[in-house]
């Protein structure tokens, strides 16, 4: 049994929540009974316009999928101008060691990160997420440092740069961690999900509290404490989102990376001789570092024929050639966020129909009356539910652009004791109707 864990989150959090910007709204708190004095000297409390019902949270049902679908920029950007958000670092003595002010937007169809932190020695470090008709995505990095500025890159293949963007926010799990919800709470109209994260190699491990928005699954703020092994404090790390604001990078790290008058013209050529080779070429200044970042396994060469291996990218001449040799299995976690794109398909249990207006998902059913595929869809205005039935044991569901609004839609499956509600399967899909009811797959999981 998942051992649970009880939550109080402070009036000063929730008053700090709803202060500033347009950050999502918290309920108020409630106002106090007012009373005044009957004739006999008895206290008598006035009737109040407050309704309780207005803060209850009647639905807790929420998943990490669910989560992280409604949390992605990319997903974000179609409903909001810009998601920004306060990152404050704290050491195990609640001291401030850094602050990061951090904001997306997604333009012309790309997504943009930037952000300062700020040391507690009043040091900064740039960063941007940059991509461009004319500049393949990439991670520019500058700090200022008495002792000399410190530039560094990081590359990507084209189709994983908003994937590693995206991950500034609202992380995937990597190979070695397990992750578990230890406790499911309500406060204040809002719902307060506990989730522990270990460490498998180490023993570490960080419990984070994301305070969240019922009806729109968005996080309203979120706080990861890390431990050793021993159970021993480390850090603090508290996340504060705002939605909406106007954008302000005035992109000190792309500039101070990329505009430097003595510079190297850098050239990486990725799957080097293969049928998707795909060249990036950037102007940097001499010294900057620059690594490669990937969900596919790599190595390094200097010469086209990969027969000359490579430990680090050194950018002290002119012109610099990097190959890139790619694994020949790819990651299936490598997955394609790029708006609007039919021809990812990650998964055997759903297929987009060739026409593009229909998606089927085929989901194993032992047709057991002890439980059942519960469908949840709260956007009947862009997406329908054309079909489903039981065939061969397999539930098969068949899904359709409504085509009375264009926009996005999620929707969850849940495979469900029918006795006691427990969860056996659950599927989350973000799909995209345009005005002429074509049907987009943007993410699709299934645990």
């Amino acid at each position: 049994m998942k051992k649970r864990i009880a939550c109080l989150l402070g009036l000063t959090l929730v008053l700090g929540l709803a202060g500033c910007g347009t950050k999502a709204q918290t309920p108020a708190e409630a106002p106090e009974e007012a009373q005044e004095e009957t004739a006999d000297g008895e206290g008598a409390a006035e009737e109040s316009e407050y309704n309780d019902s207005d803060y209850l949270v009647e639905n807790t049902d929420i998943t990490m999928e669910e989560l992280r679908a409604a949390n992605r920029p990319t997903a974000l950007m179609k409903e909001h101008e810009s998601l920004g958000f306060t990152w404050e670092n704290y050491d195990a003595d609640e001291n401030l060691q850094s602050t990061v002010e951090a904001q997306f937007i997604f333009y012309e169809g790309k997504l943009w990160y930037d952000a300062v932190m700020t040391d507690a020695s009043g040091n900064k470090t740039y960063t941007s997420d940059y991509e461009a008709e004319d500049m393949p995505g990439a991670s520019y990095n500058y700090q200022e440092d008495s002792s000399g500025d410190a530039r560094w890159l990081t590359v990507y293949p084209s189709d994983e740069y908003q994937y590693w963007a995206a991950q500034r926010w609202m992380q995937d799990l990597y190979p070695d961690q397990t992750e578990e919800i230890t406790d499911i709470s309500t406060q204040d109209g809002a719902i307060i999900l506990m989730v522990r994260t270990k460490y498998q190699d180490s023993g570490n491990y960080y419990d984070t509290m994301y305070y969240v928005d019922p009806d729109t699954k968005l996080i309203l703020y979120r706080e990861d404490s890390w431990y050793d092994e021993a159970g021993t404090l480390l850090s603090v790390d508290k996340y504060t989102p705002v939605y909406d604001e106007p954008y302000v990078s005035d992109g000190v790290a792309r500039i101070s990376v990329s505009d430097a008058e003595d510079s190297c013209e850098l050239t990486v050529v990725f799957w080097p001789g293969q049928e998707k080779e795909e060249t990036q070429t950037f102007r940097v200044a001499k010294g900057t570092y620059v690594s490669v970042v990937s969900n596919t396994e790599y190595t390094l060469y200097s010469d086209p024929d990969c027969t000359k291996p490579m430990d680090e990218i050194r950018t002290q001449e002119d012109q610099v050639t990097v190959y890139v040799k790619m694994a020949e299995t790819e990651d299936q976690a490598a997955i394609d966020w790029e708006a609007n794109d039919k021809s990812a398909q990650p998964a055997d249990w759903y297929e987009l129909q060739e026409d593009g207006y229909r998606v089927v998902l085929k989901l194993e059913d032992p047709s057991d009356d002890a439980y059942q595929w519960i469908m949840q869809n709260h956007y009947e205005k862009v997406i329908q539910v054309e079909d489903e039935k039981l065939e061969d044991g397999m539930y098969i569901i068949t899904l359709r652009g409504a085509m009375e609004e264009l926009g996005d839609a999620q929707i969850a499956l849940q495979y469900t004791d029918a006795w006691d509600e427990q969860v056996q399967d659950t599927v989350v899909m973000d799909l995209f109707v345009n005005e002429s009811g074509e049907i987009f797959v943007e993410t699709a999981s299934r645990s």
